[in-house]
């Protein structure tokens, strides 16, 4: 009987949570920065590596610093620079970067979007995220001259050891479609050992079950405490 209470008290006593991982963002260069930016403004068209970590694709993108290409209306969530998935010379544009990841691990995606009606754009913008070939599209709407940012996150669960994260965008010239500061975390399972309290009001939640077997060991000055089992989630 007493086996019976102490392995019960093991099993229930292991508790499974679940953490964004401590490690750094596995995005390089998610703020889009690099030591061979433009003084304000630049064009970079499809196919380009000039943005440290990450490569253009369809007709490119507009890479600048808000404060001075867009005359003060806005900053950088993040550093200096941005990118518009609408560049002015080619409907459709993007970027992307490919990652290390292990397959059937969750990891949590985030980054800021953000759109303006600055020099008459309509206030409105679409950002299609791909992860591998799955993808996630977010409609983004102002009614400011200012860039309206947005904090936008989900999690994905990797299906291949190396995953590509797209970003891109196929309106026309009207719109502006802002991406800044890009992360990707891992979320990680961690196994911890209740605290005695913990324990206590597991004791509280099952003893009605065990209470016969529970009194009998109460006597003999042995086993007295059970934890019951749960999970938290962080996003």
């Amino acid at each position: 009987m007493l086996k019976q209470l102490v392995g019960i008290s093991i099993a229930l006593g292991i508790t499974g949570i679940i953490f964004p991982a401590q490690a750094a963002t596995l995005i390089s260069n998610g703020s889009f920065e690099s030591s061979s930016q433009p003084s304000n403004y630049a064009y970079l068209p499809g196919n380009s590596q000039v943005i440290t970590g990450w490569k253009t694709i369809l007709g490119g993108v507009e890479w600048f610093n808000p404060e001075i290409a867009l005359s003060a209306v806005g900053v950088a969530p993040d550093g200096s620079f941005i990118v518009d998935l609408v560049n002015d010379y080619v409907v459709g544009g993007g970027i992307e970067q490919t990652l290390a990841t292990s397959v059937g691990q969750q990891y949590h995606l985030s980054f800021y979007g953000g759109t303006s009606r600055y020099s008459g754009r309509s206030g409105t913008g679409e950002i299609e995220v791909m992860v591998g070939n799955d993808s996630h599209t977010f409609n983004l709407f102002t009614n400011s001259s200012g860039i309206d940012w947005q904090l936008i996150s989900f999690a994905f669960v990797a299906t291949t050891p190396a995953t590509t994260i797209t970003f891109r965008n196929f309106q026309n010239q009207s719109h502006f479609a802002f991406i800044d500061n890009v992360k990707v975390e891992a979320i990680e399972t961690v196994t911890r050992v209740p605290e005695p309290m913990g324990l206590l009001s597991g004791l509280i939640a099952i003893g009605p079950m065990l209470r016969p077997r529970q009194q009998k060991v109460a006597k003999s000055g042995n086993c007295s405490t059970l934890q019951r089992r749960h999970s938290i989630v962080h996003y």
